[in-house]
C-alpha cells in the first residue's frame, strides 16, 4: 500500500498515533480539556469496542485525496459512543458536525490533494479482528 499511495505530499501517520475520531475538536480552551477528561470516562460503554475493518478509503476522494484511512465497520455500540461524545462536545459549544459519520483510522496525510490510481484500493486481505 505505502508503495502504491506512494507522492511527495504523502505523510504516513506512526502506527503509535493511530486513533478513532468519535468528534473533531480542534483547538480548545484548556477548560475544556478538563470537563473532557473528568466525563469522557463516564460515557465508555463496559465492554471493549469491537471494530472490524471494512476497506481502504480516500477522504474526501480519491480524485483529491488529502487523506488515506481505514475505515471501520459502523456498530450499534461505536454508534452510541459517538453520539454520546458528540452531545457532551454540544453541550460545550462546539457545534454539531453536519457530515454523516464514518469511523476510520487515518493511515496518510497529502500535504495537497492527490489522486490516487485504483491499486490503492485494490482488494487486499485487511487484518482481523
Amino acid at each position: 500500500l505505502r508503495a502504491d499511495a506512494a507522492a511527495p505530499s504523502v505523510r504516513w501517520l506512526a502506527a503509535a498515533s493511530y486513533h478513532v475520531t468519535l468528534v473533531f475538536l480542534g483547538a480548545m480552551p484548556a477548560e475544556h480539556g478538563v470537563v473532557l477528561r473528568a466525563r469522557l470516562p463516564l460515557l465508555l460503554p463496559s465492554a471493549p469496542l469491537v471494530l472490524p475493518p471494512m476497506c481502504i478509503a480516500a477522504f474526501p476522494s480519491a480524485a483529491a485525496a488529502r487523506v488515506l484511512v481505514l475505515e471501520l465497520s459502523r456498530s450499534a455500540d461505536l454508534t452510541a459512543l459517538q453520539e454520546r461524545v458528540a452531545r457532551l462536545a454540544g453541550e460545550l459549544g462546539y457545534p454539531e458536525e453536519r457530515r454523516p459519520y464514518r469511523p476510520h483510522v487515518t493511515l496518510a496525510r497529502f500535504s495537497s490533494p492527490a489522486a490516487l490510481g485504483p491499486a490503492v484500493f485494490a482488494e487486499r486481505p485487511l487484518p482481523s479482528p
